[in-house]
């Protein structure tokens, strides 16, 4: 296997107004790591979640974005004040992003599958380097039915595969199904073994990635505290070290507005 660099990408979990928010944040990432010469990318469990915002556009969920808005520290104070009254009213309503992230699932989960794909799939392409997307609630592309999963696009934009968590945290059991088996996924920077959250806990899965010729394990993870990150890292350093093969990590750290 040869050397090169990677780039593991450390996210709090934002609530853009529009895609193209998003995006633009997502190139300051791209561009640090483009500076390093990495090229592999690799962004952390759930926080593909990003992408759900800008595509609701009901009431409620328009009072969240703007609370989140006078929140930032760019805010202006008018954004502050509008940003706390939206706050406010809200709560009084006990909106949440739970109930519309449930809806768009239902209703337009293909229209997650394509915004996701288009997104990242056109970065990894502009920047000319393999990107190990976010894992988010998706649905899986061979048969439809939703999952925690995360993909990995070429430098050509193109798909190369995917990967579903099988280990389920009670979170993860209010939107989607477990994936079945972990498959390595092959790149242009080498076979790669995709571990989800808690998946990596679990000795077998590093072991059977290894088996099947993975030369790197790409592990992600969503923390909301330091417990849980010291728990996951350190489930990533034993797949390591059991399997003698590199590893990679990404995180997710902070509050998951998606979580109950």
């Amino acid at each position: 296997m040869e050397r090169y660099t990677v780039a593991c990408v450390q996210q709090r979990l934002r609530l853009p107004l529009t895609t193209d928010e998003l995006r633009e944040s997502l190139r300051r990432f791209l561009r640090a790591a483009e500076n390093k010469r990495a090229r592999l990318l690799v962004f952390p469990e759930l926080a593909g979640m990003m992408i759900v915002p800008p595509l609701l556009v009901d009431f409620r969920s328009s009072l969240l974005k703007r609370a989140d808005v006078g929140r930032r520290r760019s805010a202006t104070l008018w954004q502050k004040m509008v940003g706390t009254m939206a706050g406010s009213a809200a709560g009084v309503l006990k909106a949440n992003y739970q109930s519309g992230l449930a809806g768009l699932l239902d209703v337009s989960s293909a229209t997650l599958w394509e915004s996701y794909s288009d997104l990242f799939s056109g970065l990894a392409k502009e920047f000319g380097v393999t990107i190990v997307a976010p894992s988010m609630y998706l649905p899986d592309p061979f048969d439809g039915v939703i999952r925690n999963l995360a993909a990995v696009f070429g430098p050509d934009g193109a798909l190369l595969g995917t990967q579903a968590k099988v280990m389920l945290t009670k979170e993860d059991e209010l939107y989607c199904q477990p994936g079945s088996t972990w498959e390595v996924i092959h790149t242009e920077v080498g076979a790669l073994g995709l571990i989800l959250g808690s998946d990596v806990l679990y000795p077998e899965v590093g072991r059977l990635l290894a088996f099947h010729g993975a030369e790197a394990l790409v592990c992600m993870g969503a923390a909301g505290d330091q417990a849980a990150y010291n728990k996951l890292r350190a489930g990533a350093l034993a797949r390591m070290q059991d399997n003698q093969i590199f590893a990679a990590c990404a995180f997710l750290v902070g509050r998951n507005y998606f979580s109950p």
